[in-house]
C-alpha cells in the first residue's frame, strides 16, 4: 500500500541550484567553505578519513586509530586554497584539496571525485552547477535486443533510481540498500519502507517485503526494489528531496537528496506522458454470477484440501490453496527474453499505480531455445494482495529485467475475481 501523507509543493528555479558535491568538477570547490558534517552516535569512533598535515598525505591529523579524532574535526569549517590533481598508489585519478581553519591551521584532504560518501563536507551556500550536469550522467544500460530500454543514474548513498522504456509502456523504479549493524539471521520477514523528503511529505509503503541478505562481513543487508506509479509520487520525487529512507525500523538519513532529486528529474523527463494520469480504480462486482470453467479444480494430499490453478495468461498464473477455512495464494509469473538474465525482482504492476512486490521470490530458468530465454518467477501472495486484482486491471508484470505488458487485463481479472471467491 501506497499513499502520500501531505505534497507541498516545493519548486526549485529552473536555472543553476545549490548542491554539495561536485564530482570530477573540482574546481568548484575552490574558494568555498566548507563545514564538517557530524556523524550519527555510533560512528564516531571511526572519526574522519582523508585530513592529513603534510601535501605526501602521510601524517594523518590529529590520528586515533587510523583516522582523525571525531572531536578534532565535527563542524569545524574549513576555506579551500586550492587544489591539485594527482594519482594515488592504486592508480586512481584523484585531487589533494588544500584547506584551511583557523584552529586547525593547513591542512589536506585526499578528495576522490567518484564517491560523494567519502566527501564528509556541507558546501556553505552549496555549489552552482551548469543545467545538463546531472543529466549527462544518466546512462542506458546494455542489454542486446531486449524489449525494454535501461537507462539508470548512478547510485548515491545506496539508493538508485531507474527508467524502462518500452512499446508497452514507461516505468520508474527506486532500489535501495540499507546496512545495518545487526548480524543477519535468515528466516525473518521484514516489511515497509517509508521515504521522507525535505518538504514534509513522504511516500509510505508499510505493506512492502524486504529482501534480507548478509554483507561479506555477516551484517544484515536490507534492500527493496519499487515500481513508483502514482503521478503524485513521480512529480514529489521532481520537487523535493529525499533526506530519510526507512526499511522495516532501520533509517537512514539521506545527506546528497539533492543529487537524486536531479537524476529523477531527468529520468522521469524521459518518460512518456501516459504516467501523467492517474487511471481509475477498476469496479468489479463479486463474482457469484461469473462463470470461469478455466479454473482447474484438484483435491489436494491433506485430508479437506483443495486446489484452484488459473491458466497462464499474459505470463501470470495463480494457484489457489483452500483448507479448512484459510485460503493461501502462490503465483507464477513467466517472461521470455532475448538475453540472459540475472537479478531475484519479481513483481506484479496495477493500472491503479499500486503493485505487488516479492524481492525473495524464487527464480527459476525455463526451456532456452535458439534466440530466447524463459525465465520464471514463484512467490506467495496473501489475500490483501490477492484482492488488488479486483481492485484494478493489470498492467504489467517484471521478472528480473524483463518487462512482460499484459494485453487480456479483463481476463485476468475475471479469472483473479472468480479464484478468490472460489
Amino acid at each position: 500500500m501506497k499513499k502520500i501523507i501531505s505534497l507541498l509543493a516545493l519548486f526549485l528555479s529552473l536555472g543553476a541550484f545549490a548542491q554539495n558535491f561536485p564530482g570530477e568538477k573540482v574546481e568548484l570547490l575552490n574558494g568555498k567553505t566548507l563545514k564538517v558534517l557530524p556523524k550519527e552516535e555510533s560512528l564516531q569512533k571511526y572519526g574522519y578519513r582523508d585530513f592529513y598535515k603534510d601535501a605526501g598525505l602521510k601524517k594523518v591529523y590529529e590520528k586515533e586509530g587510523t583516522s582523525t579524532a571525531y572531536k578534532a574535526l565535527v563542524n569545524k569549517e574549513f576555506k579551500v586554497l586550492s587544489y591539485e590533481p594527482f594519482t594515488d598508489a592504486g592508480r586512481n585519478a584523484k585531487f589533494k584539496l588544500l584547506i584551511e581553519n583557523s584552529e586547525t591551521g593547513k591542512l589536506y584532504f585526499d578528495y576522490d571525485p567518484k564517491f560523494s560518501h567519502s566527501f564528509p563536507f556541507e558546501v556553505i551556500g552549496g555549489l552552482n552547477f551548469p543545467k545538463d550536469f546531472f543529466c549527462n550522467k544518466i546512462y542506458e544500460k546494455e542489454v542486446k535486443e531486449s524489449s525494454a530500454r535501461w537507462y539508470e543514474a548512478p547510485v548515491e548513498e545506496g539508493i538508485q533510481t531507474i527508467i524502462s522504456k518500452s512499446a508497452g509502456g514507461d516505468f520508474f523504479f527506486l532500489t535501495i540498500n540499507q546496512p545495518t549493524g545487526e548480524k543477519f539471521q535468515s528466516g525473518i520477514v521484514r516489511r515497509g519502507l517509508e521515504i521522507t523528503f525535505a518538504n514534509g511529505s513522504t511516500i509510505s509503503m508499510p505493506d512492502e517485503e524486504l529482501k534480507s541478505s548478509a554483507n561479506p562481513y555477516g551484517n544484515l543487508l536490507v534492500s527493496a526494489v519499487v515500481a513508483i506509479i502514482a503521478p503524485a509520487d513521480l512529480k514529489l520525487l521532481q520537487e523535493s528531496k529525499i533526506v530519510s529512507v526507512k526499511l522495516n525500523k532501520y533509517v537512514s538519513d539521506v545527506k546528497n537528496g539533492a543529487t537524486l532529486q536531479e537524476y529523477s528529474k531527468c529520468l522521469i523527463g524521459r518518460m512518456e506522458a501516459t504516467t501523467a494520469a492517474a487511471k481509475p480504480i477498476a469496479k468489479v462486482a463479486k463474482s457469484g454470477g461469473l462463470n470461469c470453467p478455466e479454473i482447474e479444480t484438484e483435491k489436494g494430499k491433506k485430508e479437506g484440501e483443495m486446489h484452484y490453478v488459473t491458466p497462464t495468461v499474459d505470463g501470470i498464473s495463480i494457484k489457489k490453496i483452500s483448507r479448512d477455512g484459510s485460503d493461501s495464494y502462490i503465483c507464477t509469473l513467466k517472461v521470455v527474453s532475448q538475453t540472459k538474465q540475472s537479478g531475484t525482482i519479481a513483481m506484479i504492476m496495477f493500472d491503479n499505480t499500486k503493485s505487488i512486490d516479492a524481492p525473495a521470490a524464487k527464480i527459476m530458468e525455463g526451456v532456452q531455445k535458439a534466440k530466447s530465454y524463459e525465465y520464471y518467477a514463484m512467490f506467495i501472495i496473501d489475500e490483501e494482495q490477492m484482492n488488488l486484482f479486483k481492485q484494478s486491471t493489470v498492467k504489467g508484470i517484471m521478472v528480473m529485467d524483463q518487462i512482460l505488458i499484459v494485453k487480456q487485463k479483463d481476463k485476468i481479472q475475471k479469472l483473479m475475481t472468480c479464484l478468490i471467491d472460489k
